[in-house]
């Protein structure tokens, strides 16, 4: 059975088959004990997810619910933003170093791949959103 990693999110906009949530990114600052003499802000910018479900329109604008992921796709996911790029960039600047000393061609190859490899990931975005599941749990409030 995959772990899953679950976060607090709120609703945003209900659609037909799915619903937008926002979740907030909080840092290490968050539990440091010297936070208010700090200068850093306790919170960075929020990410919107679209979650397809069949239950969508029992969930309301505003509503606090539970998202979770699979650790597996999250790993997934590393591989294609961060691992991927990178390794293409290495080997277009290793090619590149065989033809040319100009570090500048160098340098434009390397970025070049991953302008390249960005623009195709995000033409086949709508294929990879169907590799990450997400589950959306309602959250009850225990007040009476």
């Amino acid at each position: 059975m995959s772990e899953v990693i679950y976060h607090n999110a709120t609703i945003t906009e209900v659609l037909p088959q799915s619903v937008k949530v926002r979740i907030e990114r909080g840092t290490a600052c968050d539990t440091c004990y010297n936070k208010s003499a700090c200068n850093v802000s306790a919170k960075t910018s929020a990410m919107i997810y679209t979650i397809p479900t069949t239950e969508a329109q029992t969930y309301s604008v505003g509503e606090t619910v539970k998202v979770g992921i699979s650790v597996h796709a999250g790993l997934k996911a590393t591989l294609y933003a961060y691992i991927i790029p990178l390794i293409l960039m290495a080997i277009a600047f290793a090619i590149c170093c065989c033809f040319t000393s100009n570090e500048l061609w160098q340098a434009m190859a390397a970025v070049g791949v991953l302008v390249i490899y960005y623009i195709v990931l995000s033409r086949f975005k709508h294929r990879f959103n169907r590799q990450f599941n997400y589950s959306i749990e309602k959250l009850f409030n225990m007040e009476n």
